[in-house]
């Protein structure tokens, strides 16, 4: 099943669709609010919404809550590569 991704002109927004379906994810960075709101949606209809503080300073560090989906994100692609090149041996 692929997801099909679209984003915005100004990479602002990104929704991922799941498969075929009309179930959506959407990545929305709202300035004014300083989040990126996130949606969990069925075609038009909004099924649960929250935010991501773009300028959550935890720990010391800016941009905490942006840097840790990025890091989980990235160790996904690091153990999925992994695998993927055990398999290959």
């Amino acid at each position: 099943m692929a997801n099909k991704m679209y984003a915005s002109e100004d990479g602002l927004r990104l929704g991922v669709f799941e498969g075929e379906s009309n179930h959506l994810l959407l990545f929305d960075f709202i300035p004014s609010l300083d989040v990126v709101e996130v949606k969990i949606m069925r075609g038009e209809e909004v099924e649960a919404r929250f935010h991501i503080s773009v300028h959550d300073n935890q720990y010391g560090r800016k941009y905490e809550g942006l840097l840790g989906i990025e890091h989980y994100f990235a160790r996904i692609r690091e153990a999925i590569e992994k695998n993927d090149k055990l398999k290959l041996s």
